[in-house]
């Protein structure tokens, strides 16, 4: 777009009329060129106002707004809405990209009017305009300035007929469009302007992203993420990019595919129909091996019935010898059991007398307990009148004791009442003295003889019981010995026990009594086993050297019968493909040699022929072959390199050049440049410089030293490519080398050029036509003439059949000579199971026996040893019993002795207390007195001592000699108290005497012992403790004799009642045994022997009873089941060896297998059934949605529905035929849908070619984003990540292309019947740009990738780095872990990226750096700082941008005023717009 260099607003009122731009007049020029420009106008002053009036020019009537609500009708409004149709003028000046340098002026004048219709107010007004264009080369007569828009003497905007009259008086100068041009997109008007580089769709561009304050970003308003920001903008400028260097205004692939459309519409349907038939030809498959297993199962169901006839004959056969075999053993039943009733009644009669025998011997028992229950009561009693005696004694004792105790206490009380006469009380009291001093020594010395009783009696106590103690030692020691030997032989009787359980496992316990019998039989019966074995073993021996003789032979004959099957088999496989390979091939050869195949016998001789006919053929086509690939090769270097519109002469033309673009320098091949020039200009530059065609051209001495620091050196290593700089060129500098012209001169007219490329690739078509048929012609040759060369080495099929045949005949000799091997072998495989399993039932009975005898051994030693063990037992345990009495003998002694220690001690004690008492008062009266005593510590002594002390006299005496002391008055009160004494004394004696009377009325006939008291205490303590050993003896005895008397009881009741049920049971009485039997029970062991052999006997009579009922009545239930399969005739059945020895052994397995087998192949028929009815089923559906004829498709249908999947043999036939018609089909398709397909490719090819040619757009297009920075570095604005994964060659495409072409026409040919209706929008949205090329990526775009700015301003000095972009989608709205950018960021982004695009979509030939307007309304909201505004700002400047901007004054700081080098404050002064002039930076 070219840029604009001034604006004019003439007339232009607003908001309400009360704002006006009068005649304001803008220049946006610096040095008389446009530049970047800045407008400042507060907020609400008219920033939109002016904006929309500018676009009038290339969108009249334009809206403006967030909602488009700003109308231009509204500006003839006043505030009471009140129209004033005056008019008002917009005019721009552009300077166009033109050498030399030309101004293009474009204006509109706009008018109110009002209209002649009906309805709401907003409806009868409109607006009347025209617009109109002036181009000059800035020196003509009229300027933007010196336009006549304003009336000199009114001072307002020229009414628009004044103008118009203006304009029409001067068509030569002007030319003026009308209304509906401004409305018409395809207008003279808007295609005048185009030519001259601007674009209306820019300007839509322009004001979309104007609709917003700031609005760059609402610009990408749904192209956000990375694929939106490819399909709604990248790729439209793209396809106008190529447009623009094409020439070529319509859509040829869309074209194309229209034109071609009438050949293509069948493909999907013949596609489809071959897919169909393809189909068919996998779901017939199914069905023939349906019918194949099917076949087979008719023919197993056939042999089945074989089977089961021969089976129902031997069953039948079986059936009779059961019969006979249960009517033997029932007889023998009968009379085993009669001998087992006398048995039992004998065993019977056995155990009645010994129970007979148990009672009387209980009996016994129980009378001699009785007796001995008699013996302890007599006991009990002589030990119950002895206690009587000593308690007696004991209480005459107590009794003796208080009466002299009276006695005492009369003396006493007559001695004070004789003491009261007494006169000389002194003369008294020495006589007290001398008979206390008398009678204390007396007492003294009974005293110390008590004590040494005492100690003496001590001593004796002591040594008793050391001895006791020594004793007990001795006693115990020999118990732990006896014990001992007591536990050792519990131990192996508990053993033996636990031996004979296990072995009770096994054997009856009864018979366990007697194992010397068990032995014996075990014996018996391991000598029968050996001898069995070795008899088995010998003809086991004899049938397994049979059956290996029988295996050796039949593995030779069977070996011999597979391998004769297998060359039978290759044989058969050999002769198929071989009479199908020499019938192939025949024809082959004969097609190859264009004659005529008409059957006949193929010998070695016909075919030798042919191959050296085919020889001489294919050294003809070789020839052919090298001189068309030799001259495709070269058409081939020519054609890869001239890809372009313009010619190539050599690749390392375009190396250079893609390399140079690379650094986003804009260059050119030498006849890429020249086909931009004139015939003229041409001539002119290829004679200056000779060597342009073989160069590439750069603009100016700047991209040289880019290119220079830059490029890699080691290119021009072999070839060098002259770089022309076009600045330079015109310099005259003379050539030092001359030029031959070619026919490469004359490629550089671009008619030639493409004339040249058509027929070189008509040529290339041809030629490569003919190299393909070439190739496949001696490929087939080749082939064939290989085939002939094994053909010749190898037998025919005519010589195969032969050797067929005889093979054939010996396999069925051998199939003989197997099957009566096999039968014999069978026989002999039965014989021998029947004796292995015999042999190993034995050898396990055997076994068995063997650990059986050695476990009975082993009891029986262990039985000896505890018998012999048990008679020593029972002497130990007599002699423990002994022991341990005398221990508990010992041990009630030595709780005697205790017992009358600590008696005698208590005793002591208490009668040392008395003395130490008496001492004590009598030392009260007799100072003088002492208390030592001798004691000997070694006395003993075995009487207890009895601590009696006559202390009455001394006690009299002693206070006597205090009475007299004393006041006479005090001795009246003494002789009281001594008659309470004695009033309680006597109170005592009437109680022992009555305790006597208690204990015996008699007891004074009793003699009296004249024992110590503690002596008497004693003795009645040791008869008290016997008495009571004595009760609990008798009571023990008393419950053994009441035990017995009560057991004797049970077992009479129980004798009569084994007398009842043997007279119940044997209808006689059980007879006492007259002989007297020893070992009853040995008797009783062998009659249960017998009772137990008649059990076995009669169990084997029950068993083989059971056995043959069960086979009886399983050969019954099995003559039913059998009936159950298949039908049978028994009368057919035969008896066959193997068979009935398989049936005898076990029938229900026979008739079960054949059962199942015949369960089976129903089951499997029936499911073959369904599975061919859903095979059918399945079919149907696939012919009806698939077959295209009608009268095919009915045909087999019909066929099918009318098929029985059942008859199978029958549908096999019918099946293959079926499938032998669709291969047919297949063929014929093939040849019908060719021509479609030629068409396809075509297209593909070249759709291919437009999405590589996309692709290089693409990355041209980035690659102008490239900023060469202070350092020289490239630094890219913008990149694409996985731009090394995109397509590089059509192959990589067509094939994507070809299935999308297919559903194309399925998607138009859906929507519209007839070709001629289908409209552009249609085949658009179906063969657009966007969806090729989406398609040709698989959906897989590059990811666009953006710098990411920040204050450091890298992209100024630093090289490029990863780690300063991010995505397009991150910066717009984040994505994954990538944040979103700030507000500066994506306006920086945005804008540049819009300049990319805009820049992009201009580019033309011979302009790639297009001169470009981008206006923005206040863009620096957002974005005022430093590192966002330099990216914008240095882009604008590469891709030549023209930066018009818009912005409130308040936020305008220096920093971004300061970049636009043209600056206008504009400012309203009584509704005026006026302004203090430009401002020139």
């Amino acid at each position: 777009m070219p840029k604009l260099s001034k604006i004019r607003l003439t007339g232009c009122k607003y908001e309400g009329m009360k704002k006006e731009h009068e005649n304001s007049i803008f220049d946006l020029t610096k040095g008389g060129q446009p530049d970047h420009t800045l407008f400042t106008l507060f907020n609400g002053g008219g920033k939109g106002v002016m904006m929309q009036l500018i676009f009038q020019i290339l969108l009249p009537e334009t809206k403006w707004g967030k909602n488009h609500g700003n109308k231009v009708i509204s500006m003839f409004y006043d505030q009471r809405n009140n129209l004033h149709p005056f008019t008002f003028h917009v005019v721009l000046e552009w300077v166009l990209d033109a050498v030399p340098e030309r101004r293009l002026i474009t204006g509109i004048a706009v008018k109110a009017i009002i209209k002649n219709t009906s309805g709401e107010e907003e409806e009868k007004t409109g607006l009347s305009y025209f617009l109109y264009t002036h181009e000059h080369e800035n020196k003509g007569y009229f300027s933007v300035e010196n336009l006549p828009l304003v009336d000199q003497q009114t001072g307002k905007a020229v009414d628009i007929e004044k103008l118009e009259a203006f304009i029409d008086e001067r068509k030569r100068d002007f030319i003026k469009y009308s209304q509906a041009s401004g409305r018409k997109t395809d207008s003279q008007y808007y295609k005048y302007l185009a030519n001259r580089g601007i674009y209306r769709s820019e300007w839509i561009n322009l004001k979309s992203i104007n609709k917003l304050e700031g609005g760059a970003g609402d610009y990408f308003i749904g192209a956000s993420d990375n694929k939106a920001i490819f399909d709604k903008k990248i790729i439209p400028v793209i396809s106008e990019n190529i447009k623009n260097y094409t020439h070529d205004e319509g859509d040829h692939l869309i074209e194309m595919f229209r034109s071609n459309l009438s050949i293509t519409k069948d493909l999907p349907v013949l596609m489809k129909r071959e897919g169909g038939y393809k189909d068919l030809l996998v779901e017939i498959r199914p069905l023939i091996e349906n019918a194949d297993s099917g076949s087979r199962f008719i023919d197993m169901k056939e042999r089945l019935i074989d089977e089961g006839n021969d089976i129902y004959f031997i069953l039948s056969e079986e059936q009779s010898r059961v019969l006979h075999e249960i009517h033997k053993w029932d007889q023998s039943e009968k009379k085993g059991k009669e001998e087992g009733i006398n048995l039992e009644f004998k065993k019977n009669n056995l155990y009645y007398n010994k129970e007979k025998r148990d009672l009387d011997a209980v009996e016994k028992e129980a009378l001699e307990a009785e007796e001995q229950f008699n013996e302890k009561s007599h006991e009990l009693e002589d030990k119950e009148k002895e206690l009587l005696l000593y308690q007696i004694n004991e209480k005459v004792f107590h009794k003796k004791e208080t009466e002299e105790k009276i006695k005492s206490k009369v003396e006493e009380k007559e001695r004070l009442v004789a003491a009261l006469d007494i006169t000389d009380l002194k003369q008294r009291a020495d006589e007290l003295d001398d008979e206390i001093e008398m009678e204390w020594d007396k007492t003294k010395n009974d005293c110390s003889n008590h004590e040494n009783q005492y100690l003496g009696f001590k001593n004796y106590i002591k040594q008793l019981v050391e001895e006791n103690a020594r004793k007990k030692k001795v006693y115990q020691s020999k118990v732990e010995e006896l014990q001992n030997k007591i536990n050792k032989f519990v131990l192996k009787e508990e053993a033996l026990e636990k031996y004979k359980e296990k072995l009770g496992q096994y054997y009856d316990f009864m018979r366990l009594a007697f194992p010397d019998r068990i032995l014996d039989d075990l014996n018996k019966e391991n000598t029968e086993i050996t001898s069995c074995i070795n008899r088995l073993s010998d003809g086991i021996k004899n049938h397994q050297e049979k059956l290996a003789t029988f295996n050796n032979d039949l593995v030779k004959l069977k070996y011999s019968l597979e391998m004769k099957d297998g060359r039978v088999k290759e044989l058969k496989s050999k002769i198929d493909l071989q009479q199908r390979h020499e019938l192939e091939i025949a024809r082959k050869v004969s097609k190859r040699l264009f004659v005529s195949y008409e059957g006949g016998l193929l010998n070695h001789d016909w075919f030798a022929k042919k191959q050296r006919d085919l020889k001489v053929l294919e050294l003809n086509k070789k020839q052919s072959l090298e001189e068309t690939q030799r001259t495709i090769w070269e058409k081939n270097i020519d054609k890869s390199l001239n890809k372009e519109d313009y010619f190539i002469p050599n690749k390392d033309v375009i190396l250079i050049k893609d390399e140079i673009k690379k650094l986003n320098i804009h260059v050119e091949t030498g006849p890429e440049y020249l086909s931009a020039l004139n015939q003229e200009e041409k001539m002119k530059v290829a004679n200056e410089t000779p060597g342009i065609l073989y160069s590439v051209i750069i603009a100016s001495q700047r991209d040289w030293e880019i290119i220079e620091k830059n490029i890699n050196r080691n290119l021009f290593m072999n070839n060098m490519v002259p770089i022309y700089v076009r600045s330079q060129m015109k310099s005259n500098e003379n050539r030092l080398f001359k030029m031959v012209a070619g026919l490469a001169d004359g490629l550089v007219e671009e008619s030639k050029y493409l004339n040249w490329k058509k027929s070189m690739e008509q040529e290339m078509e041809n030629l490569s036509s003919i190299e393909n048929n070439l190739k496949k012609d001696l490929e087939d040759i080749g082939e064939i003439l290989q085939e002939l060369n094994i053909i010749e080495k190898n037998d025919t099929a005519w010589t195969l059949n032969q050797n067929l045949k005889e093979e054939e005949a010996s396999i069925a000799d051998l199939v003989n000579v197997i099957g009566s091997k096999e039968e014999e072998r069978t026989i002999t495989e039965g014989k021998l199971k029947q004796l292995n399993g015999e042999y190993v039932e034995n050898e396990s009975k055997l076994e068995g026996l063997k650990n059986s005898i050695k476990e009975i051994e082993v009891y029986i030693e262990k039985i000896q040893e505890v018998n012999q063990d048990r008679l020593e037992i029972t002497s130990v345990k007599r002699e423990l019993l002994d022991i341990k009495q005398l221990i508990s003998d010992i041990d009630m002694a030595n709780e005697e002795i205790k017992e009358k220690l600590d008696t005698i001690t208590g005793r002591y004690n208490e009668w040392n207390v008395s003395i130490k008492n008496l001492f004590n008062r009598v030392k009260s009266v007799y100072p003088e007195a002492t208390y030592n005593t001798l004691i000997d510590q070694t006395y003993s002594n075995h009487r207890p001592p009895s601590f009696f002390l006559e202390e009455d006299k001394l006690l009299a005496l002693v206070t006597e000699r205090k009475i007299v002391d004393e006041d006479i008055a005090h001795k009246d009160s003494q002789i009281a108290t001594i008659d309470v004494d004695l009033k309680y004394l006597n109170k005592d004696l009437g109680r022992f005497i009555d305790e006597l009377e208690k204990l015996d009325s008699n007891w004074a006939n009793f003699p009296y012992l004249n024992l110590p008291l503690i002596e008497i205490e004693m003795i009645i303590k040791i008869i008290d403790k016997k008495i009571k050993q004595l009760e609990n003896e008798k009571t023990t005895l008393k419950s053994i004799v009441d035990t017995a008397k009560g057991s004797i009881k049970s077992s009479r009741k129980t004798l009569e009642n084994k007398e009842e049920q043997i007279m119940k049971n044997h209808n006689k009485a059980p007879i006492l045994l007259e002989i007297e039997i020893e070992d009853i029970k040995s008797e009783i062991n062998n009659v249960e022997r017998d009772i137990e052999s008649n059990k076995k006997y009669l169990k084997l009579c029950d068993d083989e009873l059971l056995k043959h009922n069960q086979m009886k009545t399983k050969i019954v239930i099995n003559l039913s089941r059998i009936k159950t399969g298949y039908p049978l005739e028994p009368n057919k059945g035969k008896r066959e060896q193997f068979l009935a020895a398989k049936v005898k052994e076990s029938p229900d397995t026979v008739v079960e297998e054949w059962l199942r087998k015949c369960d089976s192949n129903k089951r499997k028929m029936e499911a073959t059934i369904l599975e061919g009815e859903r095979y059918k089923s399945k079919f149907i559906k696939v012919i009806t949605s698939k077959l295209e004829e009608d009268k095919l498709k009915e045909k087999i249908v019909n066929t099918i529905k009318e098929a029985n999947i059942d008859k199978f043999k029958s549908n096999l036939t019918s099946f293959n035929s079926m499938e032998k018609h669709f291969q047919e089909e297949l063929l014929r398709l093939s040849k019908d849908k060719k021509k479609a397909e030629d068409v396809m490719k075509q297209w593909t090819h070249r759709a291919s070619l437009h999405i590589i040619r996309m692709i290089e757009a693409l990355k041209s297009m980035v690659a102008s984003m490239n900023y060469v920075n202070e350092q020289g570095y490239a630094f890219p604005l913008v990149k694409l990540k996985g731009a090394e994964g995109l397509p590089k060659e059509v192959s990589e495409i067509e094939y994507l292309l070809e299935e999308y072409f297919i559903e194309s026409i399925s998607k138009v040919l859906e929507k519209n019947e007839e070709i001629s209706s289908i409209d552009d929008r249609t085949l658009r949205d179906i063969m657009g740009d966007k969806t090729i090329f989406s398609k040709g990526l698989k959906g897989r775009y590059p990811t666009l990738m953006v710098y990411k700015m920040s204050e450091k301003n890298e992209f100024r000095y630093a090289r490029a780095r990863e780690e300063y972009y991010t995505t397009w989608e991150a910066i717009n709205k984040g994505e994954g872990d990538l944040p979103e950018g700030s507000g500066g960021q994506t306006l920086s982004v945005n804008t540049f990226v819009i300049m990319m695009l805009m820049s992009f979509k201009k580019k033309t030939v011979g302009n790639e750096n297009p001169s470009t307007v981008l206006i923005l309304d206040n863009p620096f909201g957002k974005a005022s700082a430093k590192h966002v505004l330099d990216p914008i700002f240095e882009i604008a400047r590469k891709l030549n941008f023209q930066l018009i901007c818009f912005a409130a004054p308040e936020i305008i700081k220096v920093e971004i005023s300061e970049r636009f080098p043209v600056f206008w404050e504009l400012k309203v002064q009584d509704g005026k717009i006026v302004h203090g002039g430009r401002v020139i930076k």
